[in-house]
């Protein structure tokens, strides 16, 4: 169960967080791809809409590795191209593991923001209050009414950045688990370590019911045989051996 337990974790670090930037246009979200990657990823203009598909980018945040997806500015548009990009960006949202949703601090939240926001209820997101370097005009209450975490940044000038790091440790780094103790990573480990379990929990029940040791030999065969698929082994009758003697089978 420990080990099972440590799934979600060792996908983390296999795949990365999947996480996409959304925001309406000009909020900042392609400066805040080019921040966190380090150089220039998305074009960055003051024309609303110029980010019209998805960039992607593997970056490093602290000791996490973040795949960063910058996606077109979200509002109402006539512009059929700009809003194939809009509908991809809402199909983002559907598959990430995180929401970095990106707010103009200057401006006062439009009925475009607050779209965005009903639509990330119940979701993994993170409230980004950007361009900090200006006067704060954004309504930063009613962002900590629907998000957990509210961080003021500036994505121009890097300004707390330091910020979004702690909360993505927070949320993603379990200090529970050591890696030295091993753990899985994909579905087939999982898939491996389940089936053994449950052949295990199937094998005590038959013993409790008292069912025969070479009926309940089989099951303990099945959930061996399933663990050893980690390691590419093969059950062999010493092994099932050394597992009964360590059952205390009343005579």
């Amino acid at each position: 169960m420990k080990l099972s337990a440590t799934y979600d974790y060792g996908k983390i670090i296999r795949e990365g967080i999947n996480t996409v930037i959304v925001g309406r246009p000009n909020v900042g979200k392609s400066t805040l791809m080019n921040c966190l990657s380090g150089y220039e990823r998305s074009i960055v203009t003051n024309i609303a809409g110029t980010t019209r598909d998805v960039v992607e980018e593997y970056v490093k945040i602290g000791e996490l590795t973040i795949r960063l997806s910058d996606t077109a500015g979200i509002r109402n548009t006539d512009d059929q191209i700009e809003q194939r990009g809009v509908e991809i960006a809402y199909g983002k949202i559907k598959e990430a593991d995180l929401i970095l949703a990106v707010f103009d601090s200057s401006e006062h939240l439009s009925d475009d923001d607050r779209k965005i926001i009903d639509s990330l209820k119940e979701r993994n997101a993170i409230a980004l209050l950007n361009k900090s370097d200006k006067e704060r005009v954004a309504d930063i209450e009613y962002l900590r009414e629907h998000f957990k975490y509210v961080i003021e940044i500036s994505a121009k000038t890097s300004g707390g950045i330091e910020g979004l790091e702690e909360v993505l440790e927070k949320m993603f780094i379990n200090e529970e688990i050591d890696s030295n103790d091993g753990i899985i990573a994909n579905e087939r480990q999982k898939l491996c370590l389940e089936m053994s379990l449950d052949s295990v929990n199937e094998a005590l029940a038959a013993l409790k019911a008292g069912e025969s040791l070479d009926a309940v030999t089989v099951v303990i065969d099945e959930a061996l045989a399933a663990l050893l698929k980690l390691t590419g082994e093969k059950v062999t009758d010493s092994v099932v051996d050394e597992v009964f003697s360590r059952f205390c089978v009343g005579k």
